[in-house]
């Protein structure tokens, strides 16, 4: 009887533990270019909003950042983004293997149509090492409105 209540004592105590706590942010460098689809020139000031996983919410860069993501006088944008590994729990433990499968790209900007692109990370991977996974996005042509 002891035993039991000893085993139901220490499943209560990890159930209670913070899950997030245990589970790393896989780090990525992600870059994106966006270019005028009649030009083929770099959109410089288009806004770039990425969702993972078809989450509801945007992925922020920094993971809490609520400041827009620019591309620069290119038209390219990269960033820091940081992937929760979390994947659920049971009592507690948690495995800890959530993986970034895919990835939403919407970029907009004035005077274009908005442009909407949906990769595979997995193919996106141009490296990889234990510290950061550095992600390159195919170029997103924004067609100019008329």
């Amino acid at each position: 009887m002891k035993l039991r209540t000893l085993a139901l004592g220490l499943a209560l105590i990890a159930a209670s533990q913070p899950i997030q706590a245990k589970c790393v942010f896989k780090r990525y460098l992600i870059i994106i270019s966006a270019f005028d689809g009649t030009t083929q020139l770099g959109v410089p000031g288009a806004s770039v909003t990425l969702f993972a996983n078809d989450e509801a919410e945007a992925w922020p860069p920094d993971y809490v950042s609520t400041e827009p993501i620019l591309t620069d006088a290119n038209g390219a944008v990269s960033g820091t983004f940081y992937f929760h590994t979390a994947s659920g729990s049971f009592f507690g433990m948690d495995s800890c293997r959530r993986k970034l499968k895919k990835l939403e790209v919407v970029v907009t900007h004035e005077g274009y149509r908005s442009a909407r692109i949906v990769v595979n990370a997995a193919k996106a991977v141009t490296s990889s090492t234990p510290a950061k996974v550095t992600l390159r996005i195919p170029a997103v042509m924004l067609e100019p409105l008329k």
